[in-house]
């Protein structure tokens, strides 16, 4: 009992020394900045949300607007893949990349009093990145903001909105009228803020569009803004102050005044040194350091929420060739099918418009059919046929292709030989992913020449991928892990004579996931509260996985996911009953093949604390987590028990 006593009174005396040295710091903290309302978010600590809900768009005492509105819950995070190593500064207005070195950005613009900043965030990290597309800083489209604020549903105009649905609106809202306006066609009126409606654009806006955009998405932390900082420019929002209207150079801190909203700015890169990210606001070149400003990490939420885009230039089709009839062929098949290859460079779609017949500017026939063959009916014997193939990809860009001709024969052409034999055998399982295509062919006609027209996808109906081929293999790359393929092969003789083979199919293997890595966490827990632990596996193909949690309490999390290869993910559990437990973790892919189980990682989940003196000190140690080791240690020792 008097040991009892003496060890209480050892502690009690600890306890008052050691508040009483936290407080004094505390208000000596205080007393020597104010500056403690942000603790700098690091990747390992949890991110806290914005207070508001929706923005002080308007904000009638100053001269700069805001319009910030954070997305809903529904909008799920597109997380990048980070680097091993990061770039320690970077900044986009003076900068080298692919051996250009200039400025990236385009000019300051002012949003004026309308709670824009959304879309002038979201323009002026799409035009930044067009530059980058076209490798050229110098580009510098002017795309128009009042597209977004009179045009993008999802918005409020001036009342706020989020540069995320921007981008969801140039690329698929519009589809197939997707884009960015430019300034001349869509000019910027809502400076009063005031929102003009969307029909005010130019009447022929559908042949000015700017595209295209790839990707778009949304992430935070840190360490994602810097992954996305390496391929361009990012949208950040963050919480306005009053004193930042002060800003005049140097870094922000948030010093002093109310909160006034959320703002939406293009961050263009980033110090480690000075600690602080670089950004280009929207209130025009006179406000703080030429239009742009440093803000210190951490500060104001500004690493809560992050949009970005990828811009690809887009270029026109291939030009039309191989074409079957072969130009000048001569005692062609009087049922011959004209076919071409044609390809885009961006990988878009294409369709095209047939043009056949027996003049030197034959008429069309046919417009904007998908197939890159044409059956132009029994044609009449010993006659010259003109004919070409105009491609159009799905952004508008136009290709047309040369005009060839050949001559009928007299209509004694045997076909080619049907294709067979086909390797992988038809219906074959357990493929390998780097097969190779082969089968037999050949011509009943001495001194014929055949070529080969390869089909090959997962459709039953398989696409033309290689046209006019002299070989009997194909090689399609590397495929995908558990997935059927379906392939033909079509011959055709040198007089335009052809023979399709039959549609054959075969099943690829499949391998599992990884085995997860050992689960991360606290090893001593607190019975009754959440605890999270994390772990991360790769699949050698790059499938999605879910995660399989085992508690080691009976429970399980059931399959988790899915969840990019390679991305660490993080699950919580709640332990009810004292004792030692041990948790491992499993993955599955998108197949449904499962890895081994992680090694296990042994945990204890004491009682919690449920004394007076325990509860304050429970409390004293969550708001202080880094402070009272030597506290801590004798608590632990004594296993909690005064």
């Amino acid at each position: 009992m008097r040991n009892g006593l003496w060890m209480k009174g050892i502690v009690v005396g600890i306890i008052m020394l050691f508040v009483g040295a936290a407080f004094t710091s505390i208000s000596s903290t205080e007393k020597s900045s104010v500056n403690m309302a942000f603790i700098p978010v690091t990747d390992n600590e949890s991110i806290n949300s914005m207070s508001y809900e929706k923005c002080n768009c308007n904000n009638q005492t100053e001269k700069y607007g805001l319009g910030y509105i954070p997305l809903p819950d529904w909008v799920k995070p597109t997380p990048v893949k980070e680097p091993a190593v990061f770039l320690t500064e970077l900044d986009w207005r003076s900068y080298t990349y692919n051996g250009v070195s200039g400025n990236w950005l385009t000019s300051v613009k002012n949003q004026g009093q309308c709670g824009s900043c959304w879309a002038f965030a979201a323009i002026g990290c799409l035009e930044a990145m067009i530059n980058i597309a076209y490798n050229n800083p110098n580009v510098d489209n002017d795309l128009s903001e009042q597209y977004m604020v009179s045009c993008v549903t999802s918005c409020n105009g001036c009342n706020g909105g989020n540069a995320y649905y921007c981008y969801k609106y140039m690329k698929d809202d519009t589809y197939p009228n997707d884009g960015a306006l430019p300034e001349s066609c869509f000019p910027y009126t809502s400076a009063s803020g005031s929102t003009p409606p969307c029909s005010n654009k130019c009447s022929d806006w559908k042949n000015k569009l700017v595209k295209k955009i790839t990707n778009y998405g949304t992430s935070r932390g840190s360490s994602q803004i810097k992954s996305r900082l390496s391929t361009g420019p990012v949208c950040l929002s963050f919480e306005v102050y009053e004193d930042f209207y002060d800003y005049t150079g140097g870094i922000y801190r948030h010093k002093f005044g109310n909160s006034i909203g959320g703002h939406v700015v293009v961050c263009v890169g980033y110090s480690d040194s000075g600690r602080y990210w670089i950004c280009k606001n929207s209130w025009g070149s006179g406000w703080g350091e030429n239009g742009y400003f440093k803000i210190g990490y951490g500060e104001c939420y500004i690493e809560n929420a992050m949009t970005y885009c990828d811009f690809l230039v887009n270029l026109p089709p291939n030009l039309p060739s191989n074409p079957n009839p072969q130009n000048h062929a001569t005692q062609v098949a009087l049922d011959t099918y004209l076919s071409w290859v044609c390809n885009d460079p961006n990988h878009d779609s294409l369709v095209y418009d047939v043009y056949f017949g027996m003049s030197g500017s034959p008429p069309k026939v046919k417009t904007g059919q998908s197939l890159s063959w044409y059956n132009p009916g029994t044609l009449s014997l010993q006659k010259k046929y003109y004919w070409k193939i105009v491609a159009r990809d799905t952004y508008g860009a136009v290709t047309s292709g040369p005009i060839w001709d050949f001559t009928t024969g007299t209509g004694d052409d045997s076909p080619p030989n049907t294709p067979s034999n086909p390797s992988p055998p038809d219906q074959a399982t357990e493929i390998n992913v780097n097969t190779i295509l082969n089968w037999t062919g050949g011509d009943p006609d001495a001194g014929d020449t055949v070529t080969y027209d390869v089909y090959f996808g997962t459709s039953s109906s398989p696409h033309l991928l290689v046209h006019n081929q002299s070989g009997l293999t194909y090689n399609p790359d590397t495929l995908s892990n558990s997935t059927q393929y379906y392939w033909k092969v079509v011959a055709w003789d040198n007089h335009g004579a052809y023979t399709n083979g039959s549609i054959w199919y075969f099943t690829t293997t499949n391998d599992p996931p990884n085995k997860p890595s050992l689960p991360s966490g606290v090893k001593r827990g607190k019975l009754g509260e959440a605890t999270s632990y994390s772990s991360n596996t790769s699949d050698p193909n790059d499938d999605q996985v879910y995660y399989l949690w085992d508690w080691g309490d009976g429970n399980n999390s059931g399959w988790l996911g899915p969840y990019s290869s390679g991305i660490t993910v993080i699950a919580w559990h709640i332990w009810e009953t004292k004792g030692n437990y041990v948790i491992k973790v499993k993955a599955k892919d998108k197949h449904g093949a499962e890895s081994n189980w992680s090694d296990p990682l042994p945990i204890t989940m004491p009682y919690s604390f449920n004394k007076p003196i325990l509860k304050f000190l429970e409390l004293l140690f969550e708001r202080f987590p880094n402070a009272f080791p030597i506290l801590r240690h004798l608590l632990e020792w004594k296993n909690m028990k005064l």
